[in-house]
């Protein structure tokens, strides 16, 4: 091995990095104040994250900002903003922050339901594509009883799939309906 600098793990990869590119990797960073985001300000991802080549394999710089600072990133986690709560709807800027007290570790799922606490993913009738609201959702459920027929027809005339429509009566989408948008907590 050699002498000076780090081992540093993600997941599954491992590398030694030296104390030259240690620095050179703090240096790539706008960092204002130990609350501020430490935005990347070299090259990114086509998401939009922060990104470094380091012996010869390209690294995220927030994971390894985590991991430089925090010890090892265990395979099969990821490490999410906590900071992404703090810019607009749309705004991707978080994605190139690389402050580790701005990220935690956690899974797929933690990170999904983190986005949708947040309010950045949209759901149900705010997501883009959405061709159902909560009123029509209301609506469709107190109908009496709908035949195969009437499913059928009805789906057409919404312009959905009738098994969308029949998980719709059967609520296994369109379960919860949101908090208006006013009375939202933010993290």
């Amino acid at each position: 091995m050699e002498s000076g600098g780090r081992i540093v793990s993600c997941g599954n990869r491992t590398t030694h990095i030296a104390e030259e590119m240690i620095a050179e990797f703090w240096n790539r960073m706008a960092i204002l104040s130990d609350d501020d985001c430490w935005l990347w300000k070299w090259g990114v991802s086509g998401a939009g994250y922060g990104q470094m080549r380091i012996n010869g394999t390209m690294w995220f710089s927030h994971r390894l900002a985590y991991a430089l600072v925090n010890g090892p990133i265990p395979a099969g986690l990821l490490v999410c903003h906590q900071c992404d709560a703090h810019y607009a709807p749309g705004d991707t800027t978080y994605r190139r922050c690389s402050n580790p007290r701005h990220l935690f570790l956690g899974t797929k799922k933690d990170n999904a339901v983190d986005c949708v606490n947040k309010g950045r993913k949209a759901l149900g009738e705010f997501h883009r594509s959405a061709k159902l609201n909560w009123v029509l959702v209301r609506q469709i459920r107190a109908m009496p009883h709908l035949g195969n027929r009437q499913i059928i027809d009805l789906a057409k005339e919404l312009g959905i799939a009738a098994n969308s429509l029949r998980d719709v009566l059967h609520y296994k989408t369109w379960k919860e309906e949101p908090l208006p948008l006013t009375t939202r907590v933010s993290a």
